[in-house]
């Protein structure tokens, strides 16, 4: 057979074509898949992180009301009562918890985090063994100190809480509607503090039956107007959100906080200031106190389902790539 140089050429020409592209086929299919199991670990990340997020945003609920009655409690002279008592061992079985819960699921996502958060957690319970040493009828060497201690602590800490969920957002930053919904959630959470703090001064103030000082005053006043601000950039972030749940929560807490327990609260600042305060009037307000601030955080709750159905669509889509 004669032999046909030009042939054998394109012979090979065909074979080295063949060949480039079936390299090129394999390195973009392992870029393609390097790419997926990449995106797939982020999304399980991200998912992680917003469930995580679910249960500390629980634990500041349950803390932000022990801290408030275990202040107005402290701020009297008087034993505690078996309401106030249940009350608080009930809100901190839930935070406990909530907390355990969380600290679990940061382990696996950033342990220096979780160890950082564990440490203030533990320090938290040696504020608390203080407070029941005075619960169970023991004598305060200064129980107004101990009061300002507790009160400045666990809202420190209710807020080392509330910088972890801020942390765990910043570390997995997802598009614009994640971002919207984690700073909602932030949001609401400084907002239930605000207003928790106002309350719970002026609470304790009228429960001991001492006027209000002028500190107290001009605190309560400036954490309301703190509040206000933050409530008016809510109402605008939550009409970029659009989300029906969401905004039925948010009519709930302009309800039952603006509409109820603001305008008894508001009624008694001045009585308050001038020591008129008539009997009965912080008991209300603590009664008013409990469905305000929990629908609260039924608003953050609304905000945490909205993220974690995005986390799921994302964690959905990144399986869904891997498995093609």
């Amino acid at each position: 057979m004669k032999y046909k140089p030009a042939a054998f050429s394109l012979q090979i020409t065909l074979t080295v074509c063949v060949l480039l592209t079936n390299v090129v086929l394999i390195v973009v299919l392992t870029i393609l898949l390097f790419n997926a199991f990449g995106n797939n670990r982020r999304a399980e990340r991200i998912f992680a992180a917003s469930q995580c997020s679910v249960q500390l945003s629980a634990a500041i609920r349950e803390i932000t009301f022990e801290h408030g009655r275990t202040n107005v409690f402290l701020a009297g002279n008087q034993p505690i009562t078996e309401g106030d008592k249940d009350f608080i061992v009930t809100r901190r079985q839930s935070a406990d918890e909530y907390i355990a819960g969380g600290l679990a699921q940061l382990e696996r996502i950033d342990a220096g985090l979780a160890e950082e958060l564990r440490s203030n957690y533990n320090a938290f319970l040696q504020l608390r063994e203080k407070v029941d040493y005075v619960q169970s009828g023991g004598v305060a060497k200064n129980r107004e100190q101990l009061r300002k201690e507790w009160f400045n602590q666990s809202i420190a800490f209710i807020y080392q809480v509330k910088n972890t969920i801020a942390q765990l957002g910043e570390m997995e930053y997802e598009g614009e509607l994640f971002y919207r919904c984690h700073q909602f959630q932030l949001d609401s959470m400084e907002f239930r503090i605000l207003i928790g703090q106002s309350g719970s001064i002026f609470a304790a103030a009228i429960s001991k039956q001492t006027p209000l000082t002028t500190e107290e005053y001009h605190k309560t006043i400036a954490l309301l107007a703190k509040a206000d601000y933050l409530w008016s950039r809510m109402e605008a972030d939550a009409v970029k959100l659009n989300n029906d749940k969401l905004s039925a929560e948010k009519a709930r807490v302009y309800h039952s906080y603006y509409e109820v327990y603001r305008p008894v609260q508001e009624g008694l600042i001045t009585p308050g200031f001038e020591g008129k305060v008539p009997p009965g009037a912080a008991e209300r307000l603590m009664d008013l106190s409990v469905p305000a601030f929990d629908a609260v955080f039924n608003l953050v709750d609304a905000a945490n389902e909205v993220t974690i159905a995005y986390a799921q669509t994302v964690k959905n889509k990144a399986a869904a790539a891997l498995q093609a």
